[in-house]
Formats: C-alpha cells, structure tokens, sequence
C-alpha cells in the first residue's frame, strides 16, 4: 500500500510532501501561506474535539513531537560529533513538519470553505452571541 499524498514515511518521502504541498499552495486560488499557518490555531482545537476528522489526533501529536524534536538540543544524531551528518535527521524531520503543516491546514481550510458553504457553522446551529441560526418566523427551505 502507498502511502497517501501528503503523509511522509522517509526523508525522501518528506521531501516529496514538502514539495508537494508547496507546489499545490503556488496554484491559482490556493490559500497563501500565511492563510495556511494562521489556521492551526483553529485546527487543533477542531482536531481535539472531533469537529474536523480530516486529521487525526496521532497525526496532530507527532506533529507536535516534530516541531518539539527539531527545536530541542537533544537529538538523536548530534551536529556536535558528526557535522552535516548530523543536520540531516534535523533536516528530514524539518521537511515533513513542513509538508504535513501545508497539507493538512490547506485541508482543513477548504473543509471550513465546505462547512460555510453549506451553511454549518462551528457554532452548532447558534450564530453570533450563542443565538439561534434561525429563529421563529423565518422559513425554512
């Protein structure tokens, strides 16, 4: 079985993710970048709570131990002792964090492009102030 676009299993595969989430980000009507990573605060909590199924809390948490590992002084091949060698776990792991950050939030993007679209909103059926999408009176299609 092969793994699926975006999810990483080597360091040339997270190259590939890497390149491959940049490059679907450079097309026309793709969300910027800065769009991209200014919605992770919303998709962890979305994760968390099971509203947003795209991305699964294993996924959410190596995430998490990834960006903790290459910025953590403990590693498990150390620059100190073996030079470059030693920047190519860091690098590897860099590049899946990467790609995995860039695919999964230009997924969870579009999901909440989805949910608008049809009318859900995050709230559960309440707009803003916890009131009620819809209220007596109005007509319901």
């Amino acid at each position: 079985m092969s793994p699926q676009p975006g999810r990483a299993r080597s360091a040339p595969g997270a190259a590939r993710a890497l390149w491959t989430a940049v490059r679907l980000g450079r097309r026309r009507g793709a969300p910027r970048t800065s769009a991209v990573l200014g919605s992770l605060p919303r998709l962890v909590p979305a994760v968390v709570s099971g509203r947003y199924t795209g991305c699964s809390r294993g996924r959410l948490l190596l995430m998490a131990a990834s960006a903790a590992y290459v910025v953590s002084p403990a590693d498990l091949l150390p620059e100190g002792l073996l030079g470059p060698v030693g920047l190519a776990d860091d690098a590897a792991v860099l590049a899946w964090l990467a790609g995995a950050v860039l695919s999964e939030g230009q997924a969870f993007l579009a999901w909440e492009a989805g949910q608008r679209a049809s009318g859900s909103s995050r709230t559960g059926g309440r707009g803003r102030r916890g009131r009620p999408d819809v209220v007596p009176g109005d007509v319901v299609a």
